[in-house]
């Protein structure tokens, strides 16, 4: 299909929703964020918290020309369960975290068994072992998804950080689904591609509007299912090429769940101490907030884009891409304690 249609629909369906909200504000004022004393919050102005609505309308004008009804469906119900999920989350309407985790396990669960939704290999034997039992790849599923869904939604907390990291990876699996004739994949990621740039058009540097939960869930849902599928369609690249690719979200809440555990804190509420936020605090001591915000944006996707290149020339190679998933581990947590000793006296 020539991209131009994809392109001029999303373009109109995202005026569309601009107008419309802008016109009927009142409308999402139930989605205004205007609580600046939670740890998570480094904005003075009340934002919409409505980037999912974006980027839902448009996927869904967008894909109907697509004719793959299994990517359709399956894509669908994730990524649209989880908006709406996200959509509880921005309204209130459910309010005790742990009450929230239990929904989201369970009806992902419900979505992955009904279109059997499964990481095909791991390269490492006792995952793959755990995995060739038909329930527990169900599992495996899930808390993968879970937790890039909730590490999407954990960065999500500067203007561009989230939106702008999952233009590079999507970038990345355009170009695999380019290479390898994935084009029925290519169509859907570039729709959701689309969204995300426009919805960066409208929000870098200074905020309109926040993607919210209801945002971060749909692009959270939309990363996970299109790295599951294409990985699973071709075995010419590993397994950890792709575990490389969402590296950043997944140590993101990975080590903060198990630093939470260790300081004794509730890991199912926010702190300031994730690695962005530290950033935040450094970049603080000298600039404005609003530049704060943006530049912790750029100064994390930039060096994201850098650990990305050494890739290029081994991303075919298991081995190599498991040494380099570890060095960038150890890295991670270097850069960590590097900022969290020298913003100790900025950490309230």
């Amino acid at each position: 299909m020539d991209l131009i249609i994809p392109i001029s629909i999303s373009l109109i369906a995202f005026l569309i929703c601009k107008f419309t909200i802008r016109k009927y504000d009142v409308i999402f004022l139930q989605f205004l964020d205007d609580d600046f004393r939670k740890p998570q919050s480094f904005h003075n102005i009340p934002t919409l918290r409505i980037g999912g609505i974006f980027l839902s309308i448009q996927l869904a004008v967008a894909a109907i020309f697509y004719s793959d009804t299994r990517i359709f469906l399956t894509a669908t119900s994730l990524l649209f369960t989880n908006f709406f999920l996200g959509v509880l989350d921005d309204s209130k309407i459910v309010r005790q975290p742990l009450a929230r985790f239990f929904i989201f396990l369970l009806v992902n669960l419900a979505i992955i068994i009904f279109f059997d939704i499964k990481i095909n290999r791991f390269d490492i034997v006792f995952f793959d072992y755990i995995n060739s039992f038909s329930f527990s790849s169900y599992l495996i599923s899930l808390f993968a998804i879970f937790f890039v869904i909730n590490g999407s939604n954990l960065i999500d907390g500067f203007n561009g950080l989230l939106t702008i990291h999952a233009l590079i990876i999507f970038s990345i699996l355009l170009f695999i689904c380019s290479e390898l004739n994935l084009n029925d994949y290519f169509n859907y990621i570039f729709v959701i591609y689309l969204g995300l740039f426009f919805f960066i058009f409208l929000n870098f540097p200074k905020a309109a509007y926040f993607l919210g939960d209801n945002g971060s869930f749909f692009v959270g849902s939309a990363i996970s299912y299109f790295v599951i599928i294409v990985s699973n369609s071709t075995n010419e690249i590993p397994p950890f090429f792709y575990a490389i690719i969402l590296y950043y979200i997944f140590f993101e809440i990975f080590f903060s769940v198990f630093r939470k555990i260790f300081e004794k804190k509730n890991p199912f509420y926010p702190d300031k101490l994730h690695l962005h936020m530290l950033i935040f605090l450094f970049l603080r001591k000298k600039k404005s907030l609003l530049k704060s915000n943006y530049l912790t944006s750029i100064y994390i996707n930039f060096t994201y884009l850098v650990t990305m290149l050494p890739v290029i020339y081994f991303y075919d190679n298991s081995f190599a891409c498991k040494i380099y998933f570890f060095i960038l581990f150890l890295s991670y947590l270097l850069i960590y304690l590097f900022f969290r000793i020298i913003c100790k006296k900025l950490i309230k």
